[in-house]
């Protein structure tokens, strides 16, 4: 639970997983282990996951899609939005409007 929560939080967005996981002085390979056996998903899927919800939650409130993007580790908006696309079938725009 801590590695999923630190995995979660806006803060550390942009850190790697590797630099997450150093805070815990545990392996990459096992975390992924760890992951697959108790959520049946990869960490990286758990983690693209938090980062959409965390996403629609700052859609909703007006913020621009640049500034999430740049908060989500992104360098360009344009692969925020294929990144959100990809995952809610919308662009952030058409979350927005609809």
């Amino acid at each position: 639970a801590p590695i999923l929560n630190a995995l979660a939080d806006a803060k550390r967005f942009a850190q790697s997983l590797q630099q997450i996981l150093d805070d815990f002085e545990i392996s990459e390979r096992h975390a992924l282990r760890l992951c697959q056996q108790e959520l049946n998903m990869g960490l990286s899927e758990w983690r693209n996951r938090a980062k959409v919800v965390y996403a629609v939650a700052k859609i909703r409130q007006g913020d621009s899609v640049k500034r999430i993007a740049l908060e989500l580790g992104y360098h360009q908006s344009s692969s925020f939005i294929a990144f959100f696309k990809r995952y809610t079938g919308h662009t952030p725009v058409q979350l927005r409007t609809g």
